[in-house]
């Protein structure tokens, strides 16, 4: 029993030697030809892959590249997602190279590329935005082109400068006044002796003013009919009606002289308090500093208009022109300014220079404009 037992021992013992020197020989050149065999067939599998194909991990990173962008893509121009035939032309489209280096054609893409229709170019991913309707599908209208532009009104917000020429007689001055075209107000002097014409010019005028003599301290023409100090109030009225019925579109008078009774507060009082019951507005001259006009018009708590510029106390073209543009200065100063000329050879001078330029900043304005103005500021 014991020999059989050692025989069985001996005989696997050789059965296992012959089997590791078996696999020896069999690893060394039945394996290598496995080996070869098997490298040659991966590798013409290999050879007709896609490249895209060899790399799982690089295959997922790409194709989420392209997906992503894609998406974006078809947001915004497509109405679906990018077939793989779409890749193709993307490639003959200015697209981000972080695409194009994704992509890879195929063999038959290279030999007989596929055509889609598309549009004609894919903008740029990195700058993609929705799409601007167009107004038709907006329902919004084409505003027509060309339209004439509106022109802007003439004087639009100009400062105003309103030009009293007193002293107005003669036709001859009328006519000079009218061939300079400026919207200057004449102010003619009430009818007596030596003015007889004056009603009849101006009947003819659209707006007009009544030059009213009144006492001055060193100063009398005898031909006028004065206003003068002490006087009642019925002389004085008795003379405002004969002025009103003259010259029946009067609605302002200012003062001719007046350096005496303007500086009177009581006849100055009865005056203006009857021109004010015949509807006339008094513009104050200013002849002197001690006008009781200011004083009076406050007490009434109505607006008083007054000339601030003289423009011809000296009959020299050149000072005159001056004293145009410090009237134009206030003017633009305080939005108006009432200015007091004399109908001169001079001052017709001046003012027809003027008119090729200086008036250009300011609107001229009769004075009625003026108090309209003064009026609304008063108001509030």
């Amino acid at each position: 029993m014991k020999k059989n037992l050692v025989f069985v021992s001996l005989l696997l013992f050789f059965c296992l030697m012959f089997g590791a020197f078996a696999s020896g020989w069999l690893g060394g050149s039945l394996g290598d030809s496995l080996e070869n065999s098997m490298k040659g067939w991966l590798g013409s599998e290999q050879k007709n892959a896609p490249k895209s194909s060899l790399d799982t991990h690089s295959q997922a990173s790409q194709n989420d590249v392209i997906i992503i962008n894609a998406k974006e893509i078809s947001l915004q121009n497509l109405s679906s997602h990018p077939e793989e035939g779409d890749f193709q032309d993307w490639e003959n489209a200015s697209l981000p190279p972080s695409i194009l280096d994704t992509l890879e054609k195929t063999p038959s893409q290279q030999k007989s590329p596929k055509k889609t229709q598309h549009p004609a170019s894919y903008p740029n991913t990195s700058k993609l935005s929705a799409p601007t309707p167009h107004p038709e599908s907006a329902n919004t209208p084409t505003p027509p082109k060309n339209l004439p532009k509106k022109p802007a009104p003439k004087n639009a917000q100009k400062p105003k400068l309103a030009i009293i020429m007193d002293d107005m007689a003669y036709p001859w001055q009328l006519k000079s006044l009218h061939q300079l075209g400026l919207k200057i107000t004449p102010s003619f002097f009430p009818y007596n002796d030596d003015n007889k014409l004056t009603p009849k010019m101006a009947a003819n005028e659209a707006f007009y003013m009544v030059h009213l003599p009144l006492e001055a301290l060193h100063f009398y023409q005898s031909p006028h009919r004065w206003i003068k100090t002490g006087q009642t109030p019925e002389e004085i009225e008795d003379y405002i009606a004969q002025i009103k019925h003259d010259f029946p579109k009067l609605a302002f008078i200012n003062n001719h002289t007046g350096s005496k009774f303007s500086a009177s507060y009581p006849d100055m009082k009865n005056f203006i308090d009857i021109l004010e019951k015949y509807g006339i507005t008094f513009v104050d001259s200013r002849t002197t500093a001690d006008t009781k006009a200011p004083e009076i018009y406050a007490q009434m708590q109505k607006p008083l208009l007054s000339r601030e510029v003289f423009l011809d106390n000296h009959a020299n073209t050149k000072k005159i022109l001056h004293q145009i543009k410090i009237a134009i200065a206030l003017a633009k100063k305080k939005g108006y300014a009432i200015a007091i000329c004399h109908p001169h050879k001079e001052t017709f001078h001046a003012l027809a220079i003027a008119k090729k330029s200086l008036f250009d900043g300011v609107e001229l304005v009769t004075i009625d404009t003026i108090f309209d103005e003064v009026k609304k500021s008063y108001a509030k």
